[in-house]
C-alpha cells in the first residue's frame, strides 16, 4: 500500500512533466496518423508498403537485424 501512496504522489508532483510530454506525443501521433492510414491501406500491395517502409528507414526488430547483417 505503501508503494500505491509513493506513486501516487510522484505523479500528483510531477504532473506538469507527464502533461507536456502526453501533449508532444499526441502531436507526433497526429502527424503519423496519415502514414498509418497509408501503411494500412493494402490496395498498394504488401510489395508497395514494404518499399515504403524500406525508403523511410522503418523496420521491426526481426527486419532490422537481418538489414543490418547483411551490412556486415
Amino acid at each position: 500500500m505503501k508503494k500505491i501512496k509513493e506513486i501516487s504522489k510522484y505523479l500528483f508532483l510531477n504532473y506538469s512533466l507527464f502533461s507536456l510530454a502526453r501533449i508532444k506525443l499526441k502531436g507526433k501521433l497526429v502527424i503519423n496518423y496519415l502514414l498509418f492510414l497509408l501503411l494500412l491501406n493494402t490496395s498498394f500491395g504488401i510489395k508497395a508498403s514494404i518499399i515504403y517502409l524500406n525508403k523511410i528507414n522503418i523496420y521491426t526488430r526481426k527486419y532490422y537485424l537481418i538489414y543490418k547483417l547483411e551490412d556486415y
